[in-house]
């Protein structure tokens, strides 16, 4: 608005210093009055399509690790209890494990036993479930003492993600709030992609007071994920998708990661990660 207030008076000033002799330009100038009018009518056309689409609301994650206990079978095995919340979609898979028993319970609650092989350093748990579009990931120490561990920091934020088309650029907002413990959990948009050649490239938000890493700066012109000290617990990524099929570039993953490494050693997961799928 301001911007059309400005062209009006400039072009009123034109008219009032414009004398009787010059009625031609006169008109000139009254055409170039309606070609600004449909310049900011466009203008106004453009800004209102950019208006935010909830992706996600803010809330905790659905998908949810309650409590886990582990106990010693003997000197080559393990066995984990886990108790979690999600959907009645959620699979769930133990890698280079067994998955024994899972029993549904009331309000999304389930129970999942598990038996694992000590001294294997690549074990986790993953759920998955596709209604809410939420992956949760689980990875054990070598700690196969028997305990229980029943704090999940992820479960305490609230994750929002809200998106814009700008013209050929398509941006998210990722907004989190209410983290219980930031020292231990890492927030980021991430993205992996791949070229025609199936060669692969994965970064997550960069923050835009260090330097950027030469690595992947070239691929920045696809996709682009950061956030500024500034504005906390606010995260961008700036997509281009055009710019991707023209160079035959494939978007094979990208959503907003919940990231926890545990500093203590009787944790059972040593670190686990939620992930939202867009």
């Amino acid at each position: 608005m301001l911007i059309y207030w400005t062209l009006s008076k400039f072009v009123s000033h034109i008219y009032g210093h414009t004398s009787q002799r010059h009625k031609d330009k006169r008109m000139a100038f009254r055409g170039l009055h309606v070609f600004l009018v449909q310049v900011f009518g466009i203008f106004l056309a453009i800004y209102s399509n950019s208006a935010a689409e909830t992706v996600r609301r803010l809330e905790k994650p659905l998908l949810q690790t309650i409590a886990m206990t582990t106990y010693p079978l003997n000197d080559s095995s393990s066995t984990y209890t886990g108790y979690f919340r999600g959907p009645a979609d959620t699979e769930i898979k133990n890698y280079r494990g067994t998955v024994d028993v899972i029993t549904q319970g009331e309000n999304n609650m389930f129970e999942a036993v598990f038996t694992n092989r000590k001294y294997k350093y690549d074990q986790w748990i993953t759920l998955k479930s596709t209604s809410t579009r939420e992956t949760l990931n689980l990875i054990s120490n070598d700690n196969y003492d028997m305990r229980a561990q029943t704090v999940f920091v992820e479960n305490s934020c609230e994750v929002g993600v809200e998106k814009y088309e700008r013209g050929n650029i398509t941006e998210y907002v990722a907004t989190v709030r209410n983290c219980a413990d930031q020292d231990k959990l890492s927030t980021y948009f991430s993205c992996l992609l791949v070229d025609q050649s199936g060669g692969s490239i994965q970064w997550g938000s960069r923050d835009l007071n260090f330097p950027e890493n030469p690595a992947i700066r070239e691929y920045f012109k696809y996709v682009d994920t950061y956030y500024t000290r500034s504005e906390k617990g606010v995260y961008y990524a700036v997509l281009n998708y055009p710019a991707m099929k023209a160079d035959n570039i494939t978007l094979e993953r990208f959503g907003f990661v919940l990231y926890v490494i545990e500093p203590n050693y009787s944790a059972i997961a040593a670190s686990h990660y939620w992930f939202y799928d867009i």
